[in-house]
């Protein structure tokens, strides 16, 4: 898994390279618009990823433990096998979003719009869910 930065990510996104099997821990996404990103197998715990467009993106198999996803719009995004523990996904707009075995302990779902999303055999044990 390679480490890469916010700007080198950024180019590799402008230039439609594959994004996946990256290291991007504890990057700053926050407000961009990267719909229909391939990010599959990513590491992207504690990212700050509030109010970021990844509508349409590919997400299979991500981490995204701890990660700030406040009001980020997630709608159709693929988000399957991922692991969202302890996510902050408040006001979050996930519709019709994969979210297939998906591990969800204790992540904040309170306000967030899961209209036709896909919660099959997801984990969602101590989630809160409050106004969902």
């Amino acid at each position: 898994m390679r480490r890469v930065h916010r700007k080198e990510l950024l180019g590799m996104f402008y230039k439609g390279e594959t994004l996946s099997d990256l290291d991007l821990t504890g990057i700053d996404l926050s407000g961009l618009d990267l719909r229909h990103a391939m990010l599959s197998e990513c590491k992207l715990n504690g990212a700050n990823l509030k109010g970021t467009n990844l509508e349409g993106s590919v997400l299979i198999r991500s981490h995204l433990e701890d990660s700030d996803l406040t009001g980020a719009y997630l709608t159709g995004a693929f988000l399957g096998e991922s692991n969202l523990t302890g996510a902050d996904l408040r006001g979050a707009h996930l519709l019709g979003a994969d979210l297939q075995y998906a591990i969800l302990t204790s992540a904040d779902l309170r306000g967030a719009n899961l209209t036709g999303a896909k919660l099959k055999g997801s984990n969602i044990e101590d989630a809160l869910l409050n106004d969902s």
